[in-house]
């Protein structure tokens, strides 16, 4: 009996020590029960308030590809721009090379024009004096004739009184003499006036 006795005491002894143990154990169980409901609780906020972020970046991403789009879009306008921007560069570099052999051209041109002109003037510069020598000499010899003329009419005037004076005279002794030296005189003067006609 009392071994027995002493048995069922160490049993009730390793009894309530494992009791103890597990009593332990519960309470360290409920102690992190506690403690999970507690973090449950906060994990629940963070989750919360990450989900509500994840709604906020998806919001910005949405955005984000939104405006990617839009900037893809200007993108591709800009390249056609450029495109357009870059034919129009080889456009007007062409017209500027051939505005530029067009310049040569006219350049030359004009050079051969004012050396031609310049060369014409000189001709003509030569040739006005020429002519106004010329005129110079016809100018003379017109007032040359004028003076020839005059004094031949002058000459006839006085023949003309002087043959008046004699003609009585000189008519019975040189009639054809007399006659026939004015009739000279006067086509020499008429000969002379149509010389200085011509020279007029």
């Amino acid at each position: 009996i009392d071994v027995n006795i002493n048995k069922l005491k160490r049993d009730n002894e390793e009894k309530e020590k494992l009791c103890a143990q597990l009593r332990g154990e519960w309470t360290r169980r409920e102690t992190e029960y506690l403690t999970l409901v507690q973090q449950s609780s906060g994990m629940a906020e963070v989750i919360s308030k990450q989900r509500n972020e994840v709604i906020v970046l998806d919001q910005k991403k949405l955005r984000l590809q939104t405006n990617t789009q839009i900037h893809e879009k200007e993108i591709k306008v800009i390249e056609i721009n450029l495109k357009n921007l870059g034919t129009e560069m080889n456009k007007l570099n062409a017209l500027l090379k051939l505005h530029k052999t067009s310049k040569q051209k006219l350049e030359q041109d004009n050079y051969n024009i004012e050396k031609e002109f310049g060369q014409r003037l000189k001709d003509l510069e030569i040739e006005t004096t020429s002519l106004e020598a010329k005129a110079q000499d016809l100018k003379e010899e017109k007032a040359d004739l004028l003076t020839q003329i005059v004094e031949a009419e002058r000459q006839i005037l006085l023949w003309e009184r002087k043959i008046e004076l004699e003609r009585k005279m000189q008519e019975e002794i040189k009639p054809d003499f007399e006659k026939g030296s004015i009739q000279k005189m006067k086509e020499d003067i008429h000969s002379m006036k149509l010389k200085y006609e011509d020279l007029k």
